[in-house]
């Protein structure tokens, strides 16, 4: 695997990746109408910390398991986060629209690209150990697994697209544009490598997309008119953002593994996206329910 993929996807953890979910705090007590005083912002950082070192444990002594859930829990909450930008837009999407949305960059790469999906996975759990047997993973290059891909997602697409078009209320302009955005998006998933293909749509697309409906809902300082105030955003998001980067660097610094350095590195991103993602997810949930 070449050297610039594996950068892209951890040109996230600055760009974006990292630091749209490293606002939380702020969209929570917003959501919950409360005001964040000292002791419920400390009592939020440690139950939220408390959750993502509770999950990262169990990556540690389930790393197969844990990666397998890292694609569902990606699966789901990418999904998600295309529907509330939706709903937020005014739209009404379902949870059919979120299941096929997510599925594209979870699942699609493995249709060109299973051996590199296979070594990033494999990256994973060789972060925290190295003699784990892996042909659990085997299944990603078995001839009959890109069909049985193309096939599950075309009938889901056709699922999603006809509860669409059946839809009276969603205009033909909307249509389109949902179109022109499902060929963008496959197009990008099953012609680059997915650490590039992720990485792209991990920071441009989905963490983009929740900044420009947090911000919005959060308003001023973070909004203004039309448009997010990005310096305001990173220096609210950059307190989370170097606990994020500082558990990644913690955990090579625990298990080393110097045969591949920047797959390490990915692995233990990994890891560290598993542990946050899980309590970002949920604060997530709290702003679906508004739309």
């Amino acid at each position: 695997m070449e050297i610039w993929p594996a950068l892209i996807f951890l040109s996230t953890l600055i760009l974006l990746g990292m630091p749209h979910g490293a606002i939380d705090h702020y969209l929570y007590f917003h959501l919950k109408q409360q005001k964040m005083s000292s002791y419920r912002l400390i009592k939020f950082i440690f139950i939220y910390l408390l959750f993502s070192f509770v999950m990262a444990g169990l990556w540690i002594s389930f790393p197969i398991i844990c990666i397998v859930g890292l694609i569902a829990l990606t699966w789901a909450h990418w999904g998600e986060g295309d529907m509330i930008f939706e709903r937020s837009r005014g739209h009404n999407v379902t949870w059919l629209f979120a299941l096929w949305r997510g599925s594209l960059p979870m699942i699609l790469p493995v249709v060109l690209y299973a051996a590199d999906y296979q070594r990033v996975l494999e990256a994973g759990v060789r972060a925290v150990n190295t003699s784990k047997d892996l042909s659990a993973f085997n299944w990603l290059i078995h001839p009959m697994t890109p069909v049985t891909i193309v096939s599950f997602m075309l009938i889901l697409a056709g699922l999603n697209w006809f509860f669409i078009c059946k839809d009276r209320t969603v205009s033909r302009s909307q249509q389109f544009r949902w179109f022109g955005e499902d060929i963008f998006l496959v197009a990008l998933f099953l012609l680059l490598p997915p650490l590039v293909s992720i990485g792209i749509y991990f920071s441009l697309w989905h963490a983009r997309r929740h900044i420009l409906v947090t911000c919005k809902e959060l308003g001023p300082p973070v909004w203004k008119g039309k448009s997010v105030q990005w310096k305001k955003f990173y220096h609210w998001a950059a307190p989370f953002t170097i606990a994020g980067i500082l558990l990644m660097c913690l955990i090579p610094i625990i298990y080393q593994n110097r045969e591949n350095l920047l797959m390490h590195l990915v692995g233990c991103y990994l890891i560290t996206l598993w542990s946050f993602t899980w309590p970002h997810a949920m604060i997530c949930r709290l702003l679906n329910k508004k739309y």
